[in-house]
Order: C-alpha cells, then structure tokens, then sequence
C-alpha cells in the first residue's frame, strides 16, 4: 500500500520535518525529507540548503562534503546574497581543507550582513588555518561582540591565542567556553594543550582526563594525556595513554614518536630508534621524527648517523634552532669544528640566550685551538647564565681545559677544582681533569684524578687514557699501553691513538707507532699533538728532517705545544726561552744543554724541581728520562749528554751514593773533567768512588729544600767555572 503522505506534504512540511530530524542528530532521515521537499519545489533554497547541511554534519566524508557543494551551488544560483548560504559554503570549502576559498565566501557573506557571527567566525578559522592569526583573532573578538555566549568562538579563539604563544589568555578563553558547555569533549581537550605550554601538567592531565571521560574515542586527547605523563616522568601510565591510542589508530605516527621517546628516557636506545624509524615511515614530513631519531644516535656515538638525521630534519624544518645546535653537537664530535662554530653563531644571533649553544660554541673556539676566545667567551657566557650549576661547572671545565692546552697549571687546576666544587664527584670533570693533568706533565696528580673518575665508572674512556697517558709518562709504557688497549671506544680518538703510538716509541715499536699518528691526525687534524707524536717518531728513526716539518705543523696548529717547540730547538740547536712547567715533561727540552742533573731516581721529585728551577733561570738543563727519546738506548745517551754538559750537578742523598748508575755517572763526568756540583740534601756518607771524584768540589747545602739562594750559588758556581 503506497503511503499517501508521500503525495499529500507541501515542500514546507517536508523542510519541517528535516528540520527536526537534524535536531535529534538524525541527518539520513533529514536527507530524505529535503531530497522530498526538493522533488516538489525545486527552486527551494531552503531545502537545498537542509541537503548541504546534512551533508556536511552527517557524513562529512570527501564524497558528502563534495555534494554538500554542489547543494550549496544549487542554493547560491537561487540567491547569490543569502547570508547563511554563503557561510555554510565556507565550511565546506574549509572541510574541504581550502581555506582560501572559504574565505572568499565568509568575505562575501560579511559584505551582506556584517553583524553575522558565524561569517566572522568562519572567517577566523579560516585564517587560523593560514596561520594569520592576528587577524583571525580580530574576527573572534567580531563574533563575541555580537553572540558572546558561544562556546566554539570562546574556544577558537583560546586555539588562536596558543598559536600566538599566549597561553594563558588562551586558558581563560577555554574556561569560558567550558562554562558555556562543559560537555564538549573538545574544549577539554584544548584547554589541556594550553596548559600543556605553561608546563602545568597536572592540570593539562585533569582536563584531558575530562576529555577522554566525555569521549574516550578520543584519540588526540588520550596522546596528549601520555605526553603529559612523559614530562611528569610517569612513563608507565604514558605507556598505558598510548596503547589506547594505538587500540584506536594503529598506524598513529605521533603515538610512536612518543613511545620512541619513554624508550630514550628509560635508555632503551634501539627500541627508541624503532620506534622513531615506525613515526618516519607513517610522517616522513615531520622534522621532530628524524630530529629525535638522530638525538638518540649521538647518545650512541654514532655520530655520522646522527649528522644524516639532523641533516633531514633541518631540511624540512631549517628554522629550527634546536635541531641546528644539536648538529652543531655533531660537528664538534667529528672535529668538525670550523662548521660546529659557524652553526653555533647562526643559532645565537637568532636566540642570544641559548645555553646550550653558547656552551658548545666555547667547546668548537677550544677545538680550533682559539684558547684566548674561548676562554673570554666561557667567562662572559658564565655571567650570563648565572648560578645554574650544571652549566657553570661545564664551563668551568672547557675553561681548565684551555688553561692546560696553553700550559698553565695554575689556572687549569683552579678551574677544575671549582668545578667540582658545582659538581662535586662529576666523572666528566674528573677525567677531563686527570687527561688535563697528564698533558701538562704531572702524570701523579692526573692519576689521582683519572683514579676517582675511575671509580665512579671503571669504563671512562677520557680517564683511562688520562691513566695511560700518565702511565707512559712516567716511565711505565708498557703498563700505559695495556691500558690504551683495553680502553672502550665507542668512536676513534685522537688522544688514545697518539698516546698508543707515544707508549710504542718508549718500547722500540717504531713501526706501529707511525700509522697509529697518522690515524690521530685523520680523527682530529687540530690535535697538535697527533702531528708532534709523529715527530718525534721520525726524530726517533734519526730522520730529524722529516722530524721538523711535524713539529712545524704542530706548532701551526697550536702555538702552546711546548714539547714541538722544545723539540724543534733541539733539531735547530737552538734554545726556546720558554719557562718550564713545575714537573718536567716526559717530552724532550729543548734549551741547549749546560748542566747534567746525576739522581737516583728514588729523588725524582727533587731532581725534576730542581730542574725546573734552574731551566726557569736561564740554564739549560739535561735530566732522564725526560731528554731520553724513545726508542734509544738509555746508556748512550747518558754518556752521550755527559759529554755534551760542562757541568753536572750531583743530588747527594742517601739513595744516591748508594746507585750504581749515579757512581757511574760520577765517574764518567770525573774522567772527562766535567765541573761537578754536589749539592746535599740531607746529610749522609758518600761513597768512596764519590769520596775520590769530588774531594775538592763546591760543595751546596740544600736541606732547606730547593729555593732560589740554592738556584742563584748554582748559577755562580756554573757561571764561574764557565769563566
């Protein structure tokens, strides 16, 4: 039996009906009431509009959206200046994600009544998309003036105001939205974001917590609660945040960006790396994917890896500052220090206060040997920074660093001290302290410092090879070298690698000892002291020629190295004027030789003082084994120097008188009728052979220890028989 109604309902009763049916939510049983309504009046507007409307709130996929325009059309055709047609064709140009279009159509709608909230709210939206957010802004404040009691205006216009990182307007925009209607799941979930940037997580989990329990299908709220659970460390309820969303949308490429990111915090690197290789696959246009990604890599020392992702992440995103200093990071990890400084600057002449960038602009200044501008730019960024201890400490340590580069120990270990001081037991400082130490030729107070560092982490590569370079050092270079070898690496490094060689040479390995300086100077070409370790490989095979162009190039990197310059003088026979440090070097000195200082070397420490002292005065002075080069034979060049000095000053103690070497050395001087010096310090018997070679000498009290009345009688004594 055919329905009557179908015949007897006018076209109004049909729109009246449809009307309802939108009400309740009903849009395919709207539909059918506005497809009757047109088939009885075609050349109703009304009805073609309740068509579009039902299109676009019911379905809303790209199909519906398409013949809500075509509706729409229809609708415009029978009145071009219908305000409410013009602006629901804006929303379904905006559904249709052409915001341009929709804006024509608000425009339009505006021109015929410019007191219609929902053209100036359209308008908004659209130029939200557009990222015109001053001006969207002005079109929400439109809209508020003439409907203020709409809640999706109030929360538009909250969006726009995070947009224009001023979040907490934009919280008080979603507060009067949500008192407006507090059932809309949306503003909820908005207002959670922008409490989200003013880091107040707790309360961005409270309103998501209210977003998901109105509507726990949704997914953005349910990712947003597991970052916010990320920055208040709860990474067991993020995980439990992201298995929802992943229950919802599998392939959710934010959802495994973050999940890559509890894996990173929870030091689970390679879940982490799958994780973000999963978000990169799903979105491989989002910089943060390929920036987090190549964060963890660094982590991992695989630095070149690293560089690859950043690179990929700058390309999509090549304003973003972050992702420039940890490139930058990479680049100074590489020795790449030349473009780490150029990325550095760049980054700081957008933001001067990025801390992170100024600190690493100090390292790459150090790693070009630019000692004195790193050391003023580390002293200007430490004002800046104020009492944040983590940042002074580092700069504290770059400062020492420098400090030791340029062979002041003084100033180098003051730094170091003060920055255990901020960061008290810290294994970096510690081992950057002891490797520091060992450069400047005080093996025993590097050990000391690579041994606590040690202690806190037997694996600290930076303290091992402090340990093993003070080891070689000190005269022990086999037990240096066992040391270098068993140190962890997770990237090559030029100190291990000329140190290694450095240990070889005191062994007579000559051969390995070169390619392994080639390969320091390949890891990092501004360590002078890779290209001075394979001088004095050459000096060592009697090739001072060869010797000379690496001490050359050594200095040319960094004027500071004193054992090129000594070493240089040595093959130039000519004296360096430089001031000895405290310790004497385990290198080679460079001034012309005058005196012989005779130890046992149970007297090291006093011998080497001594030394010092006398170089410090202007008297060139030969002692072992510091001007013993490795690889030659220990008792040649003994005789060989003891031939050389005029003069040999004879430490008397009760070690010495006792050493066979120390007599024969005695003897040696006696026969070639060298000037010998006793000076005594401390009072005990000599030998008879002693007694013999320096019945008639000058004899030096020093059993107040080494002070310059000893330095100034030594001098004359030597000046004297000069004469």
């Amino acid at each position: 039996m055919v329905e009557m109604g179908l015949f007897w309902k006018s076209t109004d009763d049909w729109i009246n009906e449809g009307n309802e049916h939108i009400n309740n939510g009903e849009f395919d049983e709207a539909t059918i009431c506005f497809c009757r309504a047109v088939d009885k009046s075609p050349d109703s507007l009304v009805a073609w509009y309740g068509l579009a409307y039902s299109a676009l709130y019911g379905g809303g996929d790209q199909e519906d959206l398409e013949d809500a325009k075509v509706f729409l059309d229809k609708a415009h055709e029978l009145d071009p200046y219908d305000t409410d047609v013009l602006t629901l064709k804006g929303h379904v140009l905006f559904a249709l994600e052409d915001p341009e279009s929709a804006l024509a159509c608000y425009d339009d709608a505006l021109q015929v009544d410019p007191e219609s909230s929902a053209a100036w709210y359209g308008k908004g939206i659209s130029l939200n998309a557009l990222s015109e957010y001053d001006e969207a802004l002005e079109c929400f404040d439109a809209a508020l003036r003439i409907s203020p009691e709409d809640g999706d205006i109030w929360a538009w216009k909250g969006k726009t105001l995070l947009s224009l990182e001023r979040p907490n307007e934009a919280v008080d925009c979603l507060d009067n939205a949500i008192s407006l209607n507090s059932e809309d799941w949306g503003f909820w979930e908005s207002k959670g974001r922008a409490l989200m940037a003013l880091e107040d997580y707790s309360g961005a989990l409270d309103a998501f917590d209210h977003a998901i329990a109105l509507n726990d299908c949704a997914e953005d709220s349910w990712l947003q609660r597991g970052q916010a659970q990320i920055e208040t460390g709860d990474m067991d309820g993020a995980v439990a945040s992201l298995d929802q969303v992943f229950s919802l949308h599998p392939d959710n490429a934010a959802a495994w960006w973050l999940r890559g990111i509890i894996h990173a915090e929870l030091a689970e690197y390679d879940k982490a790396l799958a994780c973000y290789d999963r978000a990169i696959a799903l979105d491989p246009d989002e910089p943060d994917y390929f920036y987090r990604k190549g964060v963890v890599l660094q982590v991992l020392d695989r630095i070149y890896e690293s560089l690859e992702y950043l690179n990929k992440a700058l390309c999509l995103a090549p304003d973003n500052l972050a992702i420039s200093v940890k490139k930058g990071v990479a680049l100074n990890n590489l020795h790449r220090y030349e473009e780490a400084l150029a990325c550095f600057e760049t980054v700081l002449a957008e933001d001067p206060d990025l801390t992170e960038a100024a600190i690493h602009k100090g390292i790459a200044l150090a790693g070009l040997n630019r000692y004195e501008e790193a050391l003023r730019y580390t002293s200007e960024v430490r004002r800046q920074i104020g009492d944040i201890s983590e940042g002074q400490a580092f700069l504290l340590t770059l400062e020492g660093l420098c400090y030791a580069s340029m062979n002041n120990p003084v100033e180098a270990q003051s730094r170091f001290n003060h920055a255990l001081i901020k960061s008290p037991g810290d294994i970096n400082i510690l081992a950057t302290k002891g490797i520091s130490l060992a450069m400047l030729n005080l093996p025993k107070e590097a050990i000391l410092a690579c041994d606590e560092a040690l202690r806190a982490d037997p694996e600290s590569e930076c303290a091992l090879i402090g340990k093993a370079l003070s080891l070689t050092y000190l005269g022990d270079a086999a037990g240096g070298l066992a040391l270098f070898e068993r140190t962890p690496l997770k990237k090559p490094e030029s100190s291990l690698l000329w140190g290694k060689a450095l240990a070889l040479l005191v062994l007579n390995r000559h051969q390995e000892a070169l390619p392994l300086c080639d390969q320091a100077m390949a890891v990092d070409p501004y360590d002078s002291y890779a290209w001075s370790t394979k001088g004095l490989c050459y000096l060592s095979l009697k090739r001072p020629d060869l010797a000379r162009d690496y001490f050359r190039k050594a200095l040319e990197i960094n004027s500071y190295n004193v054992d090129a310059k000594r070493l240089l003088a040595r093959i130039d026979g000519a004296n360096t004027g430089i001031p000895s440090p405290k310790v004497v070097p385990p290198g080679i000195s460079g001034s012309k030789k005058t005196i012989f200082i005779s130890h046992s070397s149970k007297d090291k420490e006093i011998a080497n003082l001594l030394c010092s002292e006398l170089e410090a005065s202007g008297l060139g002075c030969w002692i072992a084994p510091r001007d013993i080069l490795p690889g030659q034979d220990y008792h040649e060049e003994i005789i060989d120097a003891i031939e050389t000095c005029p003069a040999m000053i004879l430490i008397c103690s009760s070690n010495s008188v006792v050493s066979k070497h120390v007599n024969g050395e005695v003897k040696r001087a006696f026969d070639r009728d060298t000037t010998i010096i006793p000076l005594m310090i401390e009072e005990t018997g000599l030998s008879k052979a002693m007694q013999y070679c320096i019945s008639d000498a000058q004899w030096i009290n020093a059993f107040n220890g080494i002070n310059s009345q000893v330095i100034q009688a030594i001098r004359r004594a030597v000046l004297a028989n000069r004469g």
